[in-house]
């Protein structure tokens, strides 16, 4: 029954989440986990992946 429910969650998300919306979200968590880390490197790497993604 938890399989039936998961994969009607998984099609449901997916239908009404958009690539743009689900890059958006990806975004705002790497920000949240780039400020929470306290070398600089991976702020480099994040801004080089956020031009990739067009949201730089």
């Amino acid at each position: 029954m938890g399989q039936i429910i998961a994969r009607i969650g998984s099609r449901l998300l997916t239908a009404l989440l958009t690539e743009a919306v689900i890059i958006k979200i990806l975004v705002a968590l790497g920000d949240w986990l780039v400020k929470r880390s306290s070398n600089t490197l991976d702020n480099q790497v994040w801004a080089e992946v956020k031009k990739a993604l067009g949201e730089e």
